[in-house]
C-alpha cells in the first residue's frame, strides 16, 4: 500500500457513505484508504482501519476534552490530545516528544494540523451547506503523515466530538 504522503497531489475526501451508520471513509478518488467506525451507538470510541494498521480513539473523560490513541487491542495509549480551554486549538503529544497543534476555524469551516514550528501539515475543509463534502489537503510531504496516517481521521474525530467545534455531520 502507498504511504499517505504519496497522495499529496491527489484529491482526498472524507465521506459518510450511509446516513444511518456511523461509518466514515477517507478516499482518494474511488479508492478507500481508511475507514473509521464506532462500535456502539453513541460511543465515543472510534476504530480506524487502513494503511496496514488498526487504531482506537477514545475520549478519556466526559468532563474533559482529552483523547487518547491506542493500537487496536492494546490498553496503553501511545498518543494523547488535550484541547485548550476556551480556545479553538489543542495539542497532540506523540512519541519521541513530538507535538502537533490542532487549529479549528469555525466560521471558515477549516481545521488544520500544524507542526511545532507553525508549518501547516494538513487541512480539512467543509464544502457545501446541505450536501456536505469534506476536502483534505496535504500541505507538504512529511514522515509524520507516513508514520501516523490516522491523523486526518483524528482531526475530523476531534472536530466533530468537541461540541465547540462541530461543523461536519454533527
Amino acid at each position: 500500500m502507498r504511504s499517505l504522503s504519496e497522495y499529496m497531489n491527489e484529491p482526498l475526501s472524507i465521506v459518510k457513505p450511509s446516513f444511518f451508520k456511523e461509518n466514515i471513509e477517507l478516499k482518494s478518488r474511488e479508492v478507500i484508504l481508511a475507514r473509521m467506525h464506532f462500535p456502539r451507538l453513541f460511543s465515543s470510541t472510534a476504530i480506524i482501519e487502513g494503511f496496514d494498521g488498526k487504531w482506537e480513539f477514545r475520549q478519556t473523560s466526559i468532563w474533559k476534552n482529552k483523547y487518547e490513541i491506542f493500537q487496536h487491542g492494546y490498553s496503553l495509549s501511545f498518543a494523547q490530545y488535550q484541547s485548550k480551554t476556551f480556545k479553538n486549538s489543542g495539542i497532540l503529544s506523540l512519541p519521541r516528544g513530538i507535538k502537533l497543534i490542532f487549529q479549528f476555524k469555525i466560521f471558515k469551516e477549516l481545521n488544520s494540523i500544524l507542526e511545532e514550528n507553525g508549518e501547516t501539515l494538513l487541512t480539512i475543509a467543509n464544502k457545501g451547506f446541505f450536501n456536505k463534502k469534506i476536502i483534505v489537503s496535504l500541505a507538504k510531504k512529511s514522515t509524520l503523515l507516513d508514520e501516523y496516517p490516522w491523523l486526518i481521521l483524528f482531526l475530523w474525530y476531534v472536530a466533530t466530538r468537541d461540541n465547540a467545534h462541530v461543523f461536519v455531520y454533527g
